[in-house]
C-alpha cells in the first residue's frame, strides 16, 4: 500500500530569500501528488528537502556551478527550437531583477546540490523508502544529469515507473509539454 508521507510547517529560506513559508501537506499512502510550477518556485527544493541527489555509476552529473548562464542553457534542452517559449524564456536578456532572482536561485542550489558534489550517497536507501506510485520523467538526451540517474531512481523506488522522452534535454516539461503532459496525464488518472 505504500507509506504516508507528511510535512508540517515546513519553511525554507536562504538569506534573505524565502522558497516557502508554513507548507504542510499530507499524501495518504496510495495517494499520487504532482508538483507542477515555473522554473524557481521551489519544486526541486521542496523535493531535495525530502529525498536529496544520487550520483551515476558512468557518465558524471555537470557540475553547472562551474559553467556559465550560456552553457547551462545549451546543455539543458537537446532542440531547444522544438521549446514552444523559447522566445519568450531565453530569448532576451534578463532584466535587473531577474538576473538577482538567478543569482539567488543559483545561490540555493548550492546550499542544497554542491556537497561539494552534485549527488547525495544516502539517497538510494532513502529512496528504497519511498512506497507511493511513481513515475519518473526523463529526457533521453540529458546533457546536465545521465539518464542513469533515472534508471537508478526507477531500481530503487519498488514499483516505480521511468518514462523517457527521445530528443528531449533536462527540461522535458519545457522542450516536449505535449510529450510530458501525455506520459503523466494517465499516470494521474
Amino acid at each position: 500500500m505504500g507509506a504516508e508521507v507528511v510535512v508540517n510547517g515546513l519553511t525554507k529560506s536562504f538569506g534573505r530569500s524565502t522558497v516557502w513559508r508554513d507548507v504542510s501537506l499530507t499524501i495518504p499512502p496510495g495517494e499520487l501528488s504532482v508538483i507542477i510550477g515555473p522554473s524557481g518556485t521551489g519544486k526541486t527544493v521542496f523535493l531535495k528537502s525530502l529525498i536529496g541527489l544520487i550520483k551515476p555509476e558512468r557518465g558524471e552529473i555537470r557540475d553547472i556551478f562551474l559553467m556559465t548562464l550560456a552553457e547551462v542553457r545549451a546543455r539543458s534542452f537537446f532542440y531547444p527550437q522544438q521549446v514552444p517559449e523559447w522566445q519568450q524564456l531565453y530569448g532576451n536578456s534578463p532584466t535587473p531583477a531577474e538576473a538577482d532572482r538567478a543569482e539567488e536561485a543559483l545561490e540555493t542550489l548550492v546550499r542544497l546540490c554542491w556537497k561539494p558534489y552534485m549527488h547525495e550517497l544516502r539517497l538510494p536507501f532513502l529512496l528504497s523508502r519511498l512506497k507511493q506510485s511513481t513515475l519518473i520523467v526523463w529526457g533521453r538526451e540529458d546533457a546536465i544529469v545521465p539518464l542513469e540517474c533515472g534508471e537508478l531512481y526507477q531500481q530503487h523506488i519498488a514499483g516505480s515507473r521511468l518514462a523517457v522522452l527521445d530528443a528531449c534535454g533536462h527540461c522535458p516539461h519545457i522542450e516536449k509539454p505535449q510529450a510530458f503532459a501525455d506520459v503523466v496525464r494517465p499516470f494521474l488518472r
